[in-house]
């Protein structure tokens, strides 16, 4: 398992925005590509099956797959389909500090990134390796 080294400037918000989309397509290859970046990302597969490397768990996601990383938070993919379609969200971090929604105090929208990846609620069996 290769981990590149952290990369802070490799997403940038422009004009202010908290949130960056990303749809993209996923070919097959023969080992897993791992990252690691300052923003939190969430993900969907949108089509196909994705696998997903996140803090020693290896999780296959059918379409409908949700994932989360967090903050520096190594991490990996790899199409299980040719052709995988997923959703990608890169959230900057602070979007959630600055997120207050009438009625609901106190919510710490940041704690399912916060939170180890073992303990990450998911609709799918996790493989530990």
């Amino acid at each position: 398992m290769k981990i590149p080294n952290p990369s802070l400037r490799h997403y940038q918000f422009i004009n202010e925005n908290k949130v960056i989309f990303q749809a993209n397509s996923h070919k097959l290859v023969p080992e897993p590509i791992f990252d690691m970046h300052l923003p939190l990302e969430l993900g969907v597969v949108l089509s196909g099956k994705m696998a997903r490397y996140n803090d020693g768990i290896y999780s296959e996601l059918p379409r409908g797959g949700i994932w989360l990383a967090g903050i520096l938070e190594p991490h990996g993919r790899q199409a299980l389909i040719a052709d995988s379609k997923v959703a990608v969200f890169i959230i900057s971090a602070d979007f959630f500090y600055e997120t207050v929604i009438p009625g609901v105090d106190n919510f710490l929208w940041q704690s399912p990134f916060n939170t180890p990846a073992k303990d990450r609620p998911l609709l799918i069996n996790r493989i530990f390796f």
